[in-house]
């Protein structure tokens, strides 16, 4: 499947489609975009993957940063079809989860790996804007794309 991947808590300057490529390896196959403003998303940036949907979610990773530090970026994926929160497998939900069925219904909801927060919502860069003219009166509507730029 193919998913727009978010990937949260880099960086400012790491906010690149560089970066984002070399994430998105790490995920699956990169569906490259030649719309860089696609890729970019405010404090976020965005990569398109082909996942194996065999295998579980992944939900982050540790990225070793340029002064040798450590963090933990997140995903979030955008139009995220229904799946296991305490496996994060596609093939099956919640009750059907061999973890659960072996808990005997001992696990807690806390317990689960996987959540409602991976998912993302979709992704707009486009906002409307209403202007009135004070002079004629009249109402414009204005699609503006709305860019982040760090320096």
């Amino acid at each position: 499947m193919k998913f727009w991947v978010q990937v949260h808590n880099l960086p400012c300057s790491w906010l690149t489609s560089d970066v984002a490529m070399e994430i998105g390896d790490t995920l699956g196959e990169v569906i490259k975009s030649d719309n860089v403003s696609e890729m970019i998303g405010g404090n976020f940036i965005r990569v398109r993957v082909a996942i194996d949907t065999s295998q579980p979610l992944c939900r982050g990773r540790i990225i070793c940063f340029d002064d040798n530090t450590q963090g933990f970026v997140s995903f979030k994926y955008e139009r995220l079809p229904n799946f296991c929160y305490w496996c994060g497998m596609f093939s099956h939900d919640d009750k059907d989860c061999s973890l659960w069925l072996r808990s005997k219904g001992s696990l807690k909801v806390d317990d689960q790996q996987f959540g409602q927060w991976l998912r993302a919502p979709q992704f707009n860069p486009l906002k409307k804007m209403l202007w009135m003219s004070k002079a004629s009166g009249v109402m414009l509507q204005v699609v503006i794309r709305v860019v982040y730029v760090y320096l």
